[in-house]
């Protein structure tokens, strides 16, 4: 039998990876998502030693499972280099691992039946799901890894009566290490041990209950080490309360736009599967909840209690949610729903443990049923996985590859906005710092750093004037470049958003004070300024109005040469791409946009 089991499960894990690595090859939305490579920066830092202490290279300190995940990165590095590949292994390793305590927890819970139908299910769940597990970033998902772990252990001491010590200090273990990694496994936590206080109350004065305080100790000494240097910052998550809203019904008012989003307007792009996956789970719920006798089962226990145990385990998550300031309102991109990840997987159990039930009927009837139900589940994913291949280019799969081992798996600009106030000393000793990051060509590494440490404080320290902040930027990277010229002028290529900033924003105000600066200075700036580029994004339109702008003049070049480099992260899965938008400018005006891509693109490959 467990033979059988091991081989069973051998064939999900393989059926998985092979699902998850098709999309994976086919898919350019979960190439370059910004966090993801943000933590590859904290990855190279440690792999490269950036003399900072060691917390400050996480960027929100509330966030102990992206830290956790930029040390799973920094060894995929030294495995496949430093890629976006490692990327994609780490958030494979994590989805292995969540399949394999999913089926588990399943298992002991309602069956091998069950435990293999919630395997079909979470390899073929709803494609917004299959996406987010190819995202590498340590919160929601990557979460669901801890919670089958407390879940887990919570339901082996509630019905098994476990009186192993060994299971209560992992039950502590993986609480501790859990609420380090993400708080919301607090919730999971919580209810597991309002049921152990209630059903083996005598053992709360005992040595096993000691044994999980030491074990949840341990398991938060990551945590409690954070919390010792960085006090309250543990808790500042981008400033949101963790309970509020609901009050003025905000929340309600916020999650009814998001059920309108799912059920109603089908933003994600149909409404079979919501609604498919919402009938599935209210039929699940029913039909095991009127299952009152206990079934035949390895431990002997109920699996309407095992149900229950489930459900209400939701129940409280959803009154969290509900009541905290999180409450995500219209959901229009399939991120969006990385919140509910838990409340989608633990929903899956349920189904699962449903057909699970069914298939073990001594009814044929029951039987087939079973087949059928979780078979339409099942076609839904497998829909749902062609539906995201026809969207990608799975015929580019060898590009793609390329792409994947070739690109640099991290990129500075965000990460040094969000941990440059974690460091100490001056902008100008930051930029020293910055200087211990491993670059053959450090160009763009310089520009990065300038364009996070010269803003809004500059700025601020300037009375809001941009000539004499531009001057007082220009005496600090002269000052650190030491009479190198072209490090100075790396450094000043990051100076455009102190110009759009200072200039609210207005890029034709920008560009006519750019133009008005002093020779010495101005192609650094215009060049800067092109960088940044005109818009969120460099669609050809908006690039075809800043080109507008530039006008045919050789002062122009510059600008031409900044918006080129703007204009790389539009087609960094087809470089080629930009040809045909280059072809329709004459060439006085395609050659230097040429050169800044080129350039731009020969900075992010690795060599």
């Amino acid at each position: 039998m467990k033979a059988l089991i091991r081989s069973r499960w051998a064939l999900l894990v393989v059926l998985l990876v092979v699902v998850r690595a098709t999309l994976v090859l086919a898919l350019g939305d979960v190439f370059f998502y910004g966090e993801e490579l943000e933590k590859g920066v904290a990855a190279k830092a440690m792999l490269e030693g950036l003399d900072v202490p060691h917390h400050q290279l996480a960027y929100h300190y509330y966030e102990g499972g992206g830290f956790v995940i930029s040390h799973c990165t920094a060894l995929a590095f030294l495995v496949v280099g430093q890629n976006l590949l490692a990327h994609k292994l780490v958030a494979l390793g994590f989805q292995v691992g969540i399949l394999l305590l999913g089926c588990l927890f399943t298992r002991r819970l309602f069956g091998r039946q069950a435990a293999t139908w919630f395997g079909l299910l979470f390899i073929f769940g709803p494609e917004s799901y299959q996406k987010l597990g190819l995202i590498n970033l340590g919160i929601h998902f990557e979460a669901c890894f801890f919670l089958f772990c407390v879940l887990g252990l919570g339901g082996k001491l509630l019905f098994e009566n476990s009186q192993r010590r060994v299971d209560w200090f992992l039950l502590g273990l993986a609480t501790g290490a859990g609420l380090y990694f993400s708080y919301q496994v607090a919730i999971a936590a919580l209810w597991v041990a309002v049921l152990l206080i209630y059903f083996r109350r005598r053992e709360l004065l005992g040595v096993r209950c000691l044994i999980a305080l030491l074990g949840t100790v341990i398991g938060a000494l990551p945590l409690i080490a954070m919390y010792s240097l960085v006090g309250d910052e543990i808790l500042n998550i981008h400033g949101t309360a963790i309970s509020g809203g609901g009050r003025d019904g905000s929340n309600s008012i916020l999650f009814r736009e998001f059920l309108a989003s799912i059920f109603v307007h089908g933003e994600l792009g149909e409404r079979v599967t919501p609604f498919a996956w919402l009938a599935a789970f209210v039929l699940a719920c029913v039909f095991l909840l009127r299952r009152p006798e206990p079934l035949h089962h390895p431990n002997e226990h109920s699996r309407k209690q095992a149900a229950l145990f489930v459900m209400g385990y939701l129940v409280l998550f959803m009154v969290v949610y509900l009541g905290s300031g999180f409450v995500q309102g219209e959901a229009y991109h399939y991120f969006l729903l990385l919140r509910l990840v838990p409340l989608w997987i633990f929903g899956a159990v349920l189904v699962a443990a449903a057909l699970g039930e069914l298939s073990e009927s001594v009814l044929s009837t029951s039987r087939h049923l079973s087949i059928a139900l979780g078979t339409i589940l099942v076609g839904l994913g497998v829909r749902a996985s062609l539906s995201a291949l026809r969207t990608g280019h799975l015929e580019r799969a060898a590009d793609n590859w390329t792409i994947l081992t070739r690109h640099k798996g991290y990129s500075y600009g965000q990460y040094f906005e969000k941990v440059m106030p974690h460091f100490a000393g001056s902008r100008e000793d930051k930029l020293e710092l910055i200087e211990g990051f491993d670059e053959s060509s450090p160009g763009l590494l310089r520009a990065d750093a300038v364009r996070a440490l010269y803003r809004e404080e500059l700025l601020a320290e300037c009375e809001g004037d941009l000539y004499r902040a531009w001057g007082q930027a220009g005496e600090g990277l002269a000052a650190v470049a030491g009479g190198d010229a072209e490090r100075e002028a790396q450094y000043k290529l990051g100076l455009g958003a102190l110009i759009k900033v200072a200039l609210g924003w207005n890029q034709q105000a920008a560009f006519d004070a750019v133009m008005a600066a002093p020779e010495g200075e101005r192609e650094s700036a215009l060049a800067a300024l092109g960088r940044f580029g005109g818009g969120a994004y460099p669609l050809p339109e908006i690039l075809a109005r800043e080109v507008a702008r530039a006008g045919m003049g050789e002062d122009a070049v510059p600008y031409l040469r900044g918006l080129g480099r703007w204009s790389y992260s539009l087609h960094r899965r087809d470089p080629g791409g930009i040809e045909p938008i280059l072809a329709s400018y004459p060439a006085e005006l395609a050659d230097p946009l040429r050169e800044g891509f080129e350039a731009e693109r020969a900075w992010n490959l690795n060599n």
